[in-house]
């Protein structure tokens, strides 16, 4: 009931929970909060691709992390939306909910994925949402809030918990966040008004007035609180307005500015001076205003241009309002100007006369003007007053004069300098109005003087020589002297692509002044197209301003300007104005090529130039001569292709333009011819450029097949910097490795290094035989790459042969794949050693037979014959496939060996995914399974199985084959040891199968054959599911329903993955010489088959499920695969085997499998063995076996093991079985018996199943065959039989107990009769005789005197047991009882009565042990209620009929799983008390469990 109250508590929290959340959640809706617990919500899929319901990935989803120390269980919280939908979450909604370790509960640092799930409740709305999450209690602890979606861009938060959710950079569910790609925008009264980026002359980070600042200002009607505003830069450094940066209050009156200032808090500035992005915060984290810019200029501080981004300040006015922008501060009041300025003097600081830098003021007008009072301010704010000691030149001008048409020069002398990259000047009068300006954004070298540019409100340019007091140069268009030097029409792809690729011209500036040709245009002609050259039109440059003798290159990027492709066309180039100034036309062009002129005609260039003079070849005067170019490899590749790489051995890029590649015949060391040649450009390595990185290579395919022939490489002065000859066109020339092979060529891609391949450490000798067969097992995860080795014999005289792996041997011997093997013939006898040699130095050596040890890496003795007469022996390393020990010892090679013939399979033998199992547990079930298998057979059937003795199965094949099925049969060809009987039977259904037409094979009849015999149970039907056994074809194995046969563990597996692993082997096996046609077997005289009547039944149902399953095959990989298995083991392993070899004749070791086991015993695995009894008097093993678990593992040293003697009954006839269970999840299902025989000589195979699932009905049946009993065996061999020894609680399996004393010679109950004489006499051994004559006498003597007593009635309280064996004779009507008559409270009363007692003889003692034993039987049948209860909790109640069955002992009690603290948990119906008594009293717990079992199965009997 108590499950039941829990129940209806669930269901009322459930139906309450809605109306907790309501009561308690906030009405009023907000913008994003501070999460209040360590569980938040992180990010959210509002917008989904496709439809927005759907389980995850699909549809709409929510993530939460745990960010605090501790986990958090979140049954009973949920999410809800402004619209009132609330999303629970649970294990509907959770992703991965199964996966948790303890449900509902998220792990500190874990996440949650919420999804839709179908629900219908988590309805995130695209336009903006707000979203709570709400705990068990109904209280909102995060609360977010989102702006517009848009499609599959999740939501994360912004930096300030009360922002929005941002839009993120990639979507990250269960994983950390990426950051956001925006954030959230409103724009704010209050904005960034100016800012100093780049201060001058102090340093960024220097305390206010100095130092980084920016000015904001209140644009609005309203006082505005700064208190939690911020400015933020690109990376997030944060200056936050408070006492330490805000200059002035903390409330900002309408139209008033603030400076925000650096102001000393840090070692550096936060402001880039290039490329910056500066957000105004609000108070909740979101944007109120933003600036973006690009470069800065040391002092100059930044304004809100006329396009509303910012640009250089008239003048910084930090706390004041910004001037008027400089070219709309010019009023222009007055005739006085700027005509010329030399920012950069030769002696900057001095006075003119001393190079200093200066500036010429012209007076334009009519009138004289003083302009005492005027000034020059830069736009740093820098003044110079005009007046006698700043004014030079004409001296005639007195003072601060200017005269009418006259030029004057102001000299800037001490502190005051012009920035020489870029500045302006303005020209203030005595009334602070601004006359004029000048400005520059290049820096045009020394002494050169600037003029103002004809262009209007374009920078200063050159002037063609300085004119200080003189009237400047003018620059007269007309005549202007450019020549067309280059045309590139024909670009590879686009023609409008980005630049370096697209086309272009270039033109040569050959007057003698500076041109600017910022609104110069290119027309053509007709077609109306037209280009206007700006700044963005000079890739090569920044400045329009064109220098004397300066070449330029226009580009046609992102216009609608274009060049012809590979025709005539024509172009005009006009000034400003629209003059002509030169034209050019050509017939043709080629793509990839440039034109230049010759006489009247374009031609191609040797290659494209831009911005330098054309090509000629050789140049001596070239600048890119490099001394560390080279070939990086050279060759042809797989595909036929051949190509050059070139390596930049220089420290910086190199530019490879006009360097020749040439292909000539022959060896240009002897003699050659030239083939062909090009020279490198662009398009020739890549589309874009010639260049190369340093360190890097550059790419060339080439027209000629590089077969006998040399590549060479000259410099552009014609200088040979390397060259390759190739002999071969198979061949690959690489710098780090020299010649390869063709396969190893990687074009334009890094080279092949030694180090991609496997080293010489990583090649062994897997197997060798006697006859010369070797193999070379590559053991890396590379390629091995076999040219640089040798295999070196020598003989047991010391004659050395070597095998060489050039390009002379053949391709396939050239490589090793990784983790595969490589199979030679080499000159190697029964005697000799092997070596594996790399430039003379020895790795892997092997030494056999008679060969010399004393070589290469090789210790100790040589291997030697495991056995005698082993004829085509072949020596195996580990276990020839992977397992490749390599200590350089003969102990490497003793694992396990071959016959020549043999297979050697390495191939992988593992699947994991899902299966359909079928799970077959002998006798009980097998036979109508695989019949019923075999009839949904489509296509064919195959069948590998040691005996074939079943008539319904031979019959069932033939019907197979007559309805068109291909049916391939083999069996092993009987053996020298096997009866006339087994033999006339394969013999006979051989001839049957034969002769109805199918195809029918024998294994092992020929001489060839390497195996002992083929002991497989294997069967395929139609290459997609696979029968496995451990019995073979017969009655024995396979008997009709309900008949009794073997123990026998079979499997139907449904997987073609699985299927294929097994068949390959099977085929392996069929193309063989060892399995051979019968065409000449005869039907045996007398034979005849045993016809089984047609069998009736239920067959088994299948389990879907998932497993790994791995495949053993002997002698190819079991050895290690059953080892491994065993190594596997944690907790428990349980065997069932028809024997268990304990020596190892056919191998040089101790058995591997005994050595694994006894390994897991050390390390404390619980091992558990049952072994057939059958055979026990002919095969001495079996109890050789179990003699050394019980009385050496587990006697001696204390081991947790068992070994028992499986016993018969009239259905379970023997055990069969070679069969497995690793802790209760793993089961082994094979025809591999466990001895050296089977294991390194026979064709055997076997799964072994990763899965719990799978693995439990074997698992019952095991605990079945090891409970079960008969009336003779006797497991430990010490006279007492099993059944026995359980009843009265002896060990079974353990003949001497503690101090070297047999169990048969011990007296339990201490009444001077051992316990072996107690079994023979058939009294109790744990109730002394003397106390039992007296209990008996005093019930005979109360029957005699009880008036009551019937002499006839010889069971008075009719409860089934006699009056001389009832213990309690007054037993209630219909009470159940135990085999002493008694009730469980009688049993009870017993005890206590005897406890009260306080008995002092030894007799005494034993009776009441005696009760408390028959009250743990009475109290024994609560395990199959628990257990039964236990399977049924889901359910709400138990029928009537279950609760019978559970008391009338029809259910069986299967093993407890689930302990419960204390010892009672073991047992239960027994008292703590009572186990510790008998504890006390010497009982092992492997007594006290075999004795309760013992009780239990008595009292359900």
């Amino acid at each position: 009931m108590q499950g039941k109250h829990v129940s209806f508590l669930l269901v009322g929290l459930l139906l309450f929970t809605p109306f907790a959340a309501h009561a308690s959640t906030p009405g009023a809706q907000g913008r994003s909060s501070a999460c209040q617990s360590d569980v938040c919500i992180n990010e959210l899929m509002p917008n989904p691709t496709g439809v927005e319901s759907g389980n995850f990935p699909d549809g709409e989803w929510v993530e939460l992390y745990n960010n605090g120390s501790s986990d958090v269980n979140l049954q009973g919280w949920s999410l809800e939306d402004a619209g009132g939908w609330q999303h629970p979450i649970d294990a509907n909604t959770w992703v991965d909910f199964a996966n948790l370790a303890t449900p509902y509960v998220l792990p500190a640092g874990s996440y949650a994925i919420i999804s839709e799930a179908n629900q219908g409740t988590l309805k995130l709305n695209n336009a903006g949402e707000t979203l709570h999450l709400s705990d068990a209690s109904g209280t909102f602890v995060h609360t977010v809030t989102t702006g517009t979606a848009l499609e599959n861009i999740s939501k994360v938060p912004d930096t300030n918990p009360s922002s929005d959710y941002i839009d993120s950079s990639s979507n990250t569910p269960g994983a950390p966040n990426s950051g956001g790609v925006g954030t959230n925008y409103y724009p704010s009264d209050l904005e960034i008004n100016e800012v100093m980026q780049n201060p001058w002359p102090s340093n960024d980070s220097a305390p206010w007035p100095g130092g980084e600042w920016v000015e904001i200002k209140n644009n609005g009607t309203q006082p505005i609180n700064l208190s939690g505003w911020s400015l933020r830069d690109a990376v997030g450094n944060t200056l936050q307005f408070n006492e330490t940066h805000l200059i002035g209050d903390q409330v900002i009156d309408a139209n008033e500015l603030r400076i925000i200032a650096l102001n000393g808090t840090r070692q550096w500035g936060i402001l880039n001076n290039g490329q910056e992005t500066l957000n105004l915060i609000w108070p909740n984290g979101s944007i109120g205003n933003s600036w973006t810019w690009y470069d800065s200029v040391a002092g100059f501080s930044m304004q809100l241009g006329e396009d509303g981004n910012p640009t250089y300040a008239t003048f910084p006015t930090p706390g004041e309002e910004n001037p008027l922008l400089r070219e709309l501060s010019v009023n222009h009041s007055s005739d006085v100007m700027f005509t010329e300025v030399t920012p950069n003097g030769t002696n900057d600081g001095s006075s003119f006369e001393a190079g200093g830098e200066w500036v010429e003021i012209w007076n334009n007008g009519s009138v004289n003007i003083d302009m005492l009072g005027w000034k020059i301010m830069d736009g740093m704010g820098n003044t110079t007053l005009i007046d006698g000691s700043t004014l030079v030149v004409n001296d005639s001008q007195a003072g601060s004069m200017i005269n009418a048409g006259e030029r004057r020069l102001v000299q800037f002398t001490q502190d005051t300098r012009l920035w020489d990259d870029y500045n302006h000047l303005l020209l203030i009068d005595d009334m602070d109005r601004v006359i004029d300006f000048a400005w520059w954004e290049e820096h045009f070298g020394s002494s050169v003087s600037l003029i103002r540019n004809s262009l209007e409100g374009r920078a200063w340019i050159p002037a063609s020589e300085p004119t200080p007091g003189q009237p400047e140069p003018l620059i007269d268009t007309q005549e202007l002297d450019f020549i067309i030097t280059e045309i590139y029409a024909d670009d590879f792809g686009s023609d409008v692509n980005i630049w370096p690729s697209g086309e272009w011209i270039e033109i040569y500036n050959n007057g003698t002044g500076y041109v600017d040709i910022a609104g110069f245009t290119l027309t053509s002609g007709a077609s109306q197209r037209l280009l206007t050259i700006d700044a963005s039109s000079l890739p090569l440059r920044d400045s329009t301003v064109i220098a004397p003798e300066e070449y330029v290159v226009i580009s046609f990027e992102d216009s609608s300007f274009y060049l012809a492709d590979g025709q005539a066309d024509a172009f005009e180039l006009n000034d400003a104005q629209g003059d002509l100034i030169i034209w050019a036309y050509w017939t043709q062009s080629s793509e990839g090529e440039s034109l230049e002129r010759s006489g009247d005609a374009w031609v191609n260039t040797l290659w494209p130039t831009p911005g330098a003079s054309n090509a000629i070849w050789p140049d001596q005067s070239a600048d890119n001569l490099y001394d560390n170019i080279a070939f990086n490899e050279v060759g042809t590749d797989e595909s036929g292709m051949s190509f050059v790489e070139i390596y930049n051995g220089e420290d910086a890029s190199a530019d490879l333009t006009g360097w020749k590649i040439s292909v000539h015949s022959g060896d240009c060391q002897d003699t050659c011819s030239l083939l062909s040649q090009e020279y490198i450009k662009k398009g020739v390595m890549n589309h874009t450029s010639s260049f190369i990185s340093s360190m890097d290579f550059g790419f060339i395919p080439l027209d000629h097949l590089l077969d006998d022939a040399t590549v060479q490489i000259h410099r552009t002065d014609g200088l040979l910097a390397d060259e390759v000859y190739l002999p071969s066109s198979s061949l690959t020339f690489t710098s780090g490795m020299g010649m390869l092979p063709s396969q190893l060529a990687t074009p334009n891609a890094d080279n092949v290094e030694t180090s991609d391949f496997a080293s010489p450490n990583d090649l062994l000798f897997s197997r060798l035989s006697t006859n010369g067969q070797i193999t070379i097992t590559n053991t890396a995860n590379k390629l091995a790459f076999m040219w640089p080795l040798q295999v070196i014999y020598a003989d047991q005289t010391g004659d050395i042969s070597t095998h060489s792996f050039d390009e002379s041997q053949s391709e396939e011997n050239w490589f090793i794949e990784a983790q595969a093997s490589l199979h030679l013939s080499v000159d190697s006898a029964e005697h000799g050693n092997l070596r594996i040699v790399v430039d003379n130095q020895n790795y892997d050596t092997v030494v056999w037979g008679n060969g010399p040890t004393d070589v290469g890496t090789w210790s100790g003795v040589s291997v030697t014959p495991p056995a005698q007469d082993l004829e085509d022996l072949v020596y195996m390393r580990g276990d020839g496939c992977l397992f490749l020990p390599d200590s350089n010892t003969a102990e490497d090679w003793k694992m396990r060996w071959s016959i020549e013939g043999a297979s050697q399979l390495c191939t992988p033998n593992a699947y994991v995914g899902d299966v359909n199992f079928t799970p077959l547990i002998g006798p009980e079930s097998g036979l109508l399974d695989l019949l019923e298998w075999m009839d949904g057979a489509q296509q064919s059937f195959k069948v590998h199985v040691y005996q074939i003795h079943h008539s319904s199965l031979v019959n069932k094949m033939i019907e197979m084959h007559d309805e068109g099925i291909e049916v391939n049969v083999v069996m092993q060809y009987p053996y020298y040891r096997w009866d006339q009987s087994s033999a006339d039977n394969s013999f006979g259904y051989f001839y049957m199968l034969r002769e109805a037409g199918l195809d029918v094979k024998w294994f092992g009849a020929t001489e060839a054959n390497p195996y002992t015999m083929m002991h497989s149970k294997v069967a395929i039907r139609d290459n997609s599911s696979v029968w496995m056994s451990t019995g073979n074809w017969k009655s024995s194995s396979l008997p009709l329903p309900d008949e009794g046969g073997n123990r026998e563990w079979s499997a139907i597996i449904e997987s073609e993955s699985v299927t294929q692993v097994v068949l390959e082997r099977l085929v392996f096996d069929e193309n063989s010489d060892y399995v051979t046609s019968g065409s000449n077997v005869t039907m045996p005289d007398g034979w005849s088959p045993y016809l089984f009547p047609a069998p009736v039944g239920e067959t088994t149902s299948s389990i879907e499920t998932s497993a790994e399953i791995s495949l053993l095959t002997c002698p190819d990989d079991c050895i290690t695969g059953l080892a491994n298995m065993i190594d596997s083991a944690e907790s428990e392993i349980l065997l069932s085997l028809q024997y268990l070899e304990m020596d190892w004749y056919w191998g040089w070791q101790s058995n591997p499998l005994l050595d694994a086991l006894l390994d897991a015993a050390q390390r404390g695995v619980s091992i558990r063995l049952i072994m057939n009894a059958h055979y026990i008097d002919e095969n001495p093993e079996v109890r050789d076996s179990v003699e050394e678990f019980n009385e050496n593992w587990s006697a001696m040293y204390g081991y947790d093991v068992q070994a028992i003697l499986m016993t018969e009954n009239d259905y379970v006839e023997k055990v069969h079985n070679k069969g497995a269970i690793i802790d209760g999840d793993k089961v082994l299902i094979s025809s591999i018996n466990w001895g050296d025989n089977s294991i390194l000589k026979n064709r055997e195979m076997g799964f072994l199943i990763h899965s719990e699932l799978i693995t439990e009905p074997y698992l019952i049946s095991w605990w079945e065959d090891w409970n079960r009993t008969d009336d003779t065996t006797d497991s430990d061999a010490d006279g007492m039989p099993d059944w026995w020894e359980i009843k009265h609680g002896f060990n079974r399996t353990q003949r001497t107990m503690s101090g070297g004393i047999s169990e048969a010679d011990m007296d339990a109950d201490l009444d001077g009769f051992t316990n072996i004489e107690e079994y023979v006499a058939g009294t109790d051994p744990r109730v002394s005789e003397i106390s039992a004559n007296n209990t008996n006498q005093t019930q005979n003597d109360t029957n005699e005197t009880n008036d009551t007593v019937e002499p006839n009635n010889s069971d008075l309280d009719n409860d089934g047991v006699i009056n001389g064996l009832d213990l309690c004779p007054d037993t209630l009507p219909d009470t159940a009882v135990d085999k002493d008559g008694c009730s469980a409270e009688q049993v009870n009363d017993l005890a206590k009565d005897d406890t009260n007692t306080q008995a002092s003889s030894d007799g005494s003692v034993n009776v009441m042990l005696t009760l408390i034993i028959i009250a743990g039987t009475i109290f024994s049948g609560a395990v199959g209620f628990i257990l039964f209860r236990k399977s049924n909790e889901d359910e709400d109640k138990w029928s009537e009929a279950e609760t019978n069955a559970i008391w009338s002992g029809e259910s069986e009690v299967a093993e407890p799983e689930t302990k419960q603290e204390g010892l009672s948990s073991e047992f239960p119906g027994w008292t703590e008390d009572t186990i510790q008594n008998l504890i006390d009293q010497g009982w092992t717990m492997d007594q006290l469990k075999d004795y309760y079992q013992s009780q239990v199965s008595e009292y359900q009997q």
